[in-house]
Order: structure tokens, then sequence, then C-alpha cells
């Protein structure tokens, strides 16, 4: 067993929950309206995910401002996922180099049709 520093997990609909666990990247920008942003770029699938939102104060409940995701092997889905109603739930907002935990769920609406999305996220604060 090798442990994880860090991981993206969802599940779309009711496919198979999927994990990311590479190529994750956290921002929080206080000075660009407390703006938290997290992405993976999964180059071994093609996989891209993107979670956003803006005034971002600390622990507590914040609609996506942003948020997409594709795929070319994963569950069959491609296209970003806007509009949306994801909300993330934050329940530790770490400093440079410590832990951001939130989980989220909600709808989108992509390409093929209305969608329900949730999942955990346990990522290293980059920036």
């Amino acid at each position: 067993c090798t442990s994880t520093n860090e991981f993206i997990t969802y599940q779309v609909d009711n496919n198979p929950v999927n994990t990311l666990i590479t190529g994750i990247s956290c921002n929080y920008e206080t000075a660009q309206g407390n703006y938290l942003y997290i992405n993976t770029q999964q180059s071994n699938n093609n996989t891209f995910f993107y979670l956003s939102g803006s005034n971002v104060t600390g622990i507590g409940t914040y609609n996506s401002t942003n948020f997409g995701m594709e795929f070319s092997t994963t569950t069959g889905e491609s296209g970003l996922g806007n509009p949306n109603t994801v909300q993330f739930v934050i329940s530790q907002l770490g400093s440079v180099g410590g832990y951001v935990d939130l989980t989220f769920n909600g709808t989108y609406t992509n390409s093929t049709g209305n969608h329900t999305l949730s999942g955990t996220i346990h990522v290293l604060r980059d920036n």
C-alpha cells in the first residue's frame, strides 16, 4: 500500500466513482475576491476536472461559480458542466502547504443532458 497525499473523488449520475490522484492544483487568491480554484489534468486518460468559487472566506457552504470536466475514457461524459447548481462545503481551508477539504454535490447540464454530481476533495493548497 502507498499513501495518497491528495485526491478528488466524484460520481456522475449512477456511474462508478472516479478517483483522481495526480496533477492536482489548489489555489486560493485573497487578492482576487477570495477565489478558490481546484483543478487537475490527468495525462493518462485526458481527464480534466475543475471546481471554483468566489467569496470563499473559510469553513462553510458555497456555490460553484465555475465547474467543468472533460473525459475521453472514464465515464463517457464530455463537455463543460454549465449551467450548474453545484455547491461545495469546506470543512478545512489550510494555509499554503496545508490541506483543503471539501465535499460537493449538485446538478449540471452539458451536451448529453442533465446530470447529478457528488464528490470529495482532499488537496494540498499550492497558493
